[in-house]
């Protein structure tokens, strides 16, 4: 099975400083399954601002892949990549870009355990902002039991 998507929309979202931040996204992806497999991909433009103003833009790329390595397990990667642009009133322009990295193994016990364990990997990077400079590894264990 394969597939295309388009999204378009307009949301609006809370923000602790500006009570409500307009969003306006575009994306476009991909996918296609075959058997114990799936690949995936996806780009996208956002755009943030307040009234008909925008103060920072998001540029994403994504691709995905899974794979069913036995009838109960599965592994799963993804890499992203984000570029922000800001646009502050009052200040310099900025640019960003984030590196994402996931890699992720479900074990389905049964029909309502599933054991899990995913490594998470980010990197961001700004010559303009330092604090947008830094690294970050996660590993994260679940048991998830539905009743």
């Amino acid at each position: 099975t394969a597939s295309i998507r388009y999204e378009t929309a307009r949301t609006w979202i809370d923000d602790a400083v500006r009570i409500l931040r307009r969003e306006d996204r575009y994306i476009l992806s991909a996918s296609k399954d075959v058997e114990r497999t799936s690949l995936g991909a996806s780009i996208a433009y956002r755009e943030y601002g307040s009234g008909g103003f925008s103060d920072e833009r998001r540029y994403s790329s994504a691709v995905s892949f899974s794979h069913y390595l036995t009838e109960r397990m599965q592994g799963l990667y993804s890499v992203t990549v984000d570029r922000y642009e800001r646009f502050p009133v009052q200040s310099a322009d900025t640019t960003s870009i984030g590196y994402l990295t996931d890699v992720r193994f479900n074990y389905r016990a049964n029909e309502t355990l599933t054991y899990a364990i995913q490594y998470r990997y980010a990197d961001s990077y700004s010559q303009d902002v330092y604090i947008d400079n830094y690294e970050n590894h996660r590993i994260i264990a679940e048991v998830k039991k539905i009743f």
